[in-house]
Parts: C-alpha cells; structure tokens; sequence
C-alpha cells in the first residue's frame, strides 16, 4: 500500500505537468531561444526531474553519496531532451506548415526539414546513451538496469498521456 500510496503521488505529480507541455511550443511563437528553456519547458523540466529522482530513490536504494551525482547528470539530461524536443517540434511544424493542401511548399526546404528531424532523434540517442554512460560510473549494474527502467516507463507516461488528452483527428475540441 505504502509503496501503491507513493507511486500514485508521482504519477499525479506527472499529469500535473501535462498542461503545461501541451502549452509548451503551441503559444511560443518558434521562440526557442538557442538552449534555453522558455518559462514552461522549466517547469516541466524540473517536474520530470522530481518524480525521476523520487522514483530512482525509491527503487534504485541510492546511497546519500549517489543522489547528487545521479541529480545533476538526470538534471543535465531532461534539458538538453527537452531543448531537443522543443527543437524538433519547430522543425515538425515548419514541415506541417510546408505540407499543408493549397500552400506551395519550398522544395529545398523540405529535405533539409526532413533530415533535421532525422538527425535530431540520433541527437536523442546519443544523449541517452551518454548519459547511461555517466551513471554507469556512479551506480552498480543492477542500479543501473533499474534506473533504465524506471526512465523508460516514466518517459512512456510523458509520451502517452498527451495523446491521450488530444481529440481525434476528425473531431474539434469541445468549448470549455
């Protein structure tokens, strides 16, 4: 119970920064700022961060040593995944934008939007496998495996529930 209690706190914790990432990107103007955060990216940064710590201090048993270490390197990691993403959706955007019926689309521009998204996921990668890396050097391989875990059903969750709030492509938002 103790354990369902907790996990149930997170995971509110998790949907209370949803409203903010489905804001993110949309009212920002393509304002991406090259490397900083806007206002509500922040926020869903340091949210995503706290409930991976909570849960990597719950399962993971780190030491009072690791949990600095493995702070700042998950720190490190949400924000440039976050800057990543708030980059590829501007490039996503610009190709709705291009793709759009009756808009004449700017053929050189279109491959290069296509490979930027591209080469932004292996972006992605590359920042999980570096990370995964650093914290190989602080926690044990079971900690470690744990941890992998942990991140890949929280990043699940983030993924998910934003589609799932969005309504399907055939029907309009009802007014509030």
């Amino acid at each position: 119970m103790n354990r369902t209690a907790r996990y149930c706190l997170l995971f509110g914790l998790l949907v209370a920064a949803l409203p903010l990432a489905a804001q993110r990107g949309r009212g920002g103007g393509g304002g991406g700022g090259g490397g900083r955060l806007r206002p509500a990216d922040a926020l869903v940064h340091q949210r995503v961060v706290q409930i991976l710590m909570n849960q990597a201090r719950l399962t993971l048993a780190l030491s009072e040593d690791q949990i600095p270490k493995v702070q700042r390197i998950v720190s490190d990691w949400a924000q440039q995944q976050l800057l990543l993403e708030q980059e590829e959706r501007q490039m996503r955007d610009l190709l709705d934008s291009q793709m759009r019926p009756g808009v004449a689309a700017t053929i050189d521009s279109l491959p290069k939007l296509v490979y930027g998204i591209s080469s932004n996921r292996i972006r992605q990668a590359q920042s999980l496998d570096a990370e995964t890396h650093q914290l190989g050097t602080i926690l044990s391989p079971l900690q470690l495996a744990q941890f992998q875990l942990v991140q890949e059903r929280l990043l699940k969750s983030i993924r998910d529930l934003p589609r799932d709030r969005q309504p399907p492509p055939d029907q309009k938002p009802s007014p509030p």
